[in-house]
C-alpha cells in the first residue's frame, strides 16, 4: 500500500493503515509505504487537518518555509546549523511493488519523542539519482523547480503550534479521552521537527501506537507514476474530493462526537476526533470486525 504523508490524517487514512492488520502480527510483516519522492502539493492533507469545534468543522494548518526564507535555511544548513541530508540510490522500476526501502526508524533524524515513537537515523533525501538536494529556495508551486516533499521545512516563525493547541483544547477538552492523549501529541509538536515529512511521520507513528495498530512504515526510495502500482491511495484522500474508502471497507458507522447534538454526526475528520471520543475502542471503528 502506498500513501502520501499527512498531518493528523483523516479517519479514512488510518482505516487503510489498519486494513490488513491482524492483532498479534509483527509490524514487520505488514509494511506500508509513505511517499517520500513526490513534489510538494499545497492544499492537501499533507499540511492540514480537519477537526470539529463548537462552531463546526475547523481546519488546522502547518505553515511551511517559502522562497527567500528557504534560501536562508539552506545557507544555515551549509554552515552546519541545520542537519545534513543524503541522497538515496535509484531503485529498479516496478509496476507491482516498491522494492526494499529503509525502515522508517532508520530514515528520519532522532528526536525527543517519548514512548519509543521517535524516528531515528539520518534523514534521506529522496528523489533517486539526485546526488545533491534540490534547491531549497525553489518556490512551492506547480511546474519546474518545485521542491521534493522531503525538502519542505516547517515554518516556526509564527505561533501556529500555540494556536493549534488552543484550538484542540477548545474543541476536545470535554471529550472522554482528550487529556489522556493530549500531552504526548503536544510533545511532538513542541519538539519542532525540521521538515514537514519528519513532522507528519512522527505524528502518524505516535497515533498508530496509541490506536494499537502494528504496521511498519517505510519511506519510498523511488517515485512511482500514478496507476503503476496497486493499492495507490496517494491522491484518493484529499480535503477537496469525496472518497468511498470507509464504505468500501465496510466501515463508517458513527462514533462519539462532542458536538453531535449540535451538528449531527460529522464525517471526514482527523483521526484525533475518533481517538479523543472513543479512546482504546477507536480501533473497533477502523476494522470490519469491530462492527456489530
Amino acid at each position: 500500500m502506498l500513501l502520501a504523508s499527512a498531518y493528523f490524517p483523516p479517519v479514512e487514512y488510518f482505516a487503510l493503515l489498519a486494513r490488513d492488520f491482524v492483532p498479534g502480527t509483527p509490524a514487520g510483516d505488514l509494511p506500508i509505504y509513505i511517499e517520500a519522492c513526490e513534489s510538494y502539493q499545497k492544499q492537501s492533507w499533507r499540511t492540514r487537518c480537519r477537526i470539529l469545534g463548537a462552531n463546526g468543522p475547523e481546519i488546522l494548518q502547518v505553515p511551511v518555509v517559502h522562497g527567500s526564507s528557504a534560501a536562508s535555511a539552506a545557507g544555515a544548513e551549509g554552515s552546519g546549523e541545520l542537519r545534513s541530508f543524503h541522497s538515496l540510490r535509484p531503485l529498479p522500476q516496478s509496476a507491482s511493488s516498491f522494492s526494499q526501502s529503509k525502515d522508517l526508524q532508520a530514515s528520519l533524524p532522532s528526536s525527543s519523542f517519548d514512548n519509543n515513537s521517535h524516528l531515528a537515523g539520518p534523514s534521506p533525501y529522496p528523489c533517486p539519482g539526485v546526488d545533491t538536494p534540490p534547491d531549497p529556495s525553489a518556490p512551492l508551486r506547480s511546474g519546474r523547480g518545485i521542491r521534493s516533499i522531503s525538502a519542505v521545512r516547517v515554518d516556526y516563525s509564527t505561533p501556529w503550534i500555540v494556536r493549534s493547541e488552543r484550538a484542540l483544547d477548545a474543541a476536545y477538552l470535554s471529550s472522554p479521552f482528550y487529556e489522556h492523549y493530549r500531552d504526548g501529541i503536544f510533545a511532538i509538536l513542541e519538539s519542532r521537527p525540521e521538515t514537514l515529512l519528519e513532522l507528519n511521520l512522527a505524528l502518524t507513528r505516535h497515533l498508530l501506537e496509541r490506536l494499537g495498530i502494528a504496521v511498519e512504515l517505510r519511506l519510498t526510495e523511488d517515485f512511482a507514476a500514478p496507476g503503476s502500482v496497486l493499492d495507490d491511495y496517494r491522491e484518493v484522500l484529499h480535503p477537496k474530493r469525496p472518497n468511498t474508502v470507509l464504505r468500501d471497507l465496510g466501515l463508517g458507522r458513527p462514533y462519539y462526537q462532542v458536538f453531535a447534538g449540535k451538528f449531527g454526526f460529522t464525517p471526514g475528520l482527523s483521526i484525533l476526533d475518533l481517538l479523543f471520543g472513543e479512546g482504546p475502542d477507536a480501533i473497533l471503528f477502523l476494522k470490519p470486525w469491530g462492527n456489530p
